[in-house]
């Protein structure tokens, strides 16, 4: 049996401990993206082991070590922390989901490399990524694409594959996953020779900007080719 109950939420609380520090140590981000895959991938025992290296590794937050202690010590017994800490905290939803432009990126189709936000500028935390690929003149089924956190805390993310940049409504939108802290969407019915677009944006279950105010929420996409 698992010694954590480990699900999206409980990351989230984790995620808003560690934001109260003022900053994420790249071995703490690393290792809590890793959880999230994990999860994903329904791997308990994994997931348990990224969460402790997460804590460990975060022992040099020493302003709030105390209160990540405290929650790893009650995810371990089913427990639970407030998810909401008291002021000086600011919420990530102070801006408007989508208003802080779009960072544009390309994939070529068939590359198998991880494309990052980071290397190409930073993504806008209340802003959105959109990349862009091309389809060959022959479309083989199946193929998928996938984010993650890279360098950067847990956040609610919203993914499309659409015929449009930076939408995430209407029909130019063929395909989506909301609302999860790994979204992955299957590729659809895809025309030869046509450009599409990979759409994804910081947003919450309620529709706010998920990325805390002051941070650059970057992320990982992975394109999974059909064969």
């Amino acid at each position: 049996m698992a010694d954590y109950q480990v699900t999206p939420a409980k990351l989230q609380e984790l995620n808003v401990l560690i934001d109260k520090g003022g900053h994420i140590p790249t071995d703490v981000s690393n290792a809590l993206a890793q959880a999230q895959i994990d999860i994903a991938a329904g791997d308990d025992a994994a997931a348990n082991r990224s969460i402790d290296k997460a804590v460990a590794a975060n022992i040099r937050n020493a302003g709030v070590y105390s209160e990540i202690q405290v929650w790893h010590d009650q995810v371990k017994s089913g427990g639970t922390v407030p998810t909401q800490p008291p002021p000086p905290y600011s919420p990530p939803w102070a801006n408007p989901v989508g208003s802080g432009g779009t960072l544009n990126m390309s994939a070529v189709w068939g590359d198998p490399q991880r494309l990052t936000s980071e290397s190409a500028g930073g993504f806008p935390p209340d802003g959105c990524v959109s990349v862009a690929f091309t389809t060959p003149a022959t479309v083989p089924p199946g193929g998928s694409v996938q984010t993650a956190e890279f360098g950067g805390p847990p956040v609610w993310r919203d993914i499309n594959i659409a015929t449009q940049p930076a939408v995430f409504s209407g029909p130019q939108v063929l395909v989506n996953a909301n609302n999860a802290l790994t979204p992955t969407v299957n590729f659809p019915t895809l025309q030869p020779n046509t450009q599409y677009y990979v759409n994804v944006r910081n947003s919450t279950p309620a529709g706010d900007c998920s990325c805390t105010s002051g941070y650059q929420c970057n992320l990982l996409v992975q394109f999974t080719w059909p064969i």
